[in-house]
């Protein structure tokens, strides 16, 4: 049985990550680490939870645990996750992995030097629609079928990514106070807002386009506006663009589009909340054949099938596919992108 210790019970703990550890035959949720100490009895009591704690350190100094999950803000992961990773357990974080890439490194160099790993949770890579569009995706490229790949084209402009009013326990009192972690310094200040904010919601899509692309790409231009910015890439010779904003809209607007000669893979991503529709996959060759299919992929909830893979990778002593050395290029691919802006942008 694998004990796994709960590092913040707040909104996104308790509806994306608790239930999908909760009622695994292989495992049992022993402590709870909460700030909020009237949220946290809610929730152990609600969920049978044994043991609750105020901190991570006091977890960590009184429960024997093969891993931890982290769910809190990002200036905190680089404490709770190298205190864990120091315990030699396996620990996953909530993207993005950190603020600025220093600490992100650290957290990578912490996990080298200790016998567990750590995961960062791009559930996205574990969405069957994304499993089956990079096989797709590298079959077409390995094959010539659908021609040379042309350019890469992908957008998040947010909307409605809840899918309804999810129930969860709430209580008075603030979280487990977070530092205010420095940005890179030679990014301007007056981008920190929507430093911020890019890299807690597109280290999702930066994530994911290296991943299914199999290459880090290069920024080439990067432009800022109040509510919306555009990067371009260069992924290895294959130019891309993205493009990121706020728009109020009742479905979550994302996709990613690789164009080749001969057609196109459009892959649309679920609502992160939506449980168990996988992403829409959309297949279009041109020529003679001028045909669209859509393959299916299984059903299955990404946030539901990152847990799995994240026991499995205990059980088996193994690397998770979203580990730390993978995950810092998000950051340091992060940075870069603003410090493109810093040369020339204002908001």
């Amino acid at each position: 049985m694998l004990r796994v210790g709960f590092v913040g019970c707040g909104f996104m703990g308790q509806v994306a990550h608790l239930p999908n550890f909760l009622d695994r035959p292989e495992c049992q949720v022993v402590a709870l680490a909460e700030h909020r100490q009237e949220l946290a009895g809610k929730v152990a009591a609600r969920h049978h939870i044994p043991r609750v704690y105020r901190s991570h350190e006091e977890m960590l100094a009184n429960e024997s645990l093969d891993c931890v999950v982290s769910i809190t803000a990002p200036e905190l992961n680089p404490v709770t996750s190298q205190a864990a990773l120091r315990k030699g357990l396996y620990v996953m974080v909530e993207k993005p992995m950190a603020v600025n890439a220093a600490e992100a490194e650290a957290m990578a160099q912490a996990e080298a030097a200790s016998e567990g790993y750590l995961m960062v949770a791009f559930m996205k890579r574990y969405d069957p629609g994304v499993e089956k569009a990079k096989s797709l995706l590298e079959e077409f490229r390995g094959s010539g079928e659908m021609g040379e790949l042309l350019r890469v084209e992908a957008h998040c402009f947010g909307g409605d990514w809840i899918c309804g009013k999810p129930e969860y326990l709430t209580s008075e009192g603030a979280p487990y106070p977070a530092p205010r972690a420095a940005v890179r310094g030679e990014i301007s200040e007056s981008l920190r807002e929507m430093y911020m904010a890019f890299n807690n919601v597109c280290s999702h899509n930066v994530n994911l386009l290296r991943w299914l692309l199999g290459a880090r790409p290069r920024v080439e231009h990067a432009w800022v506006q109040p509510r919306t910015m555009s990067v371009e890439f260069d992924f290895g010779g294959v130019p891309g663009h993205f493009s990121f904003g706020f728009v109020q809209a009742g479905w979550w607007v994302e996709e990613i589009v690789t164009y080749f000669s001969k057609g196109w893979l459009r892959l649309r991503t679920p609502p992160p909340l939506l449980r168990n529709v996988p992403a829409e996959i959309e297949v279009y060759r041109g020529g003679e054949r001028n045909e669209t299919r859509v393959p299916r992929a299984p059903w299955g909830w990404a946030f539901r099938r990152q847990a799995d893979h994240l026991l499995e990778c205990v059980q088996r002593r193994a690397r998770p596919l979203s580990c730390a050395a993978d995950s810092v290029e998000d950051v340091r691919l992060v940075e870069e992108i603003f410090l493109h802006c810093s040369k020339g942008a204002r908001p």
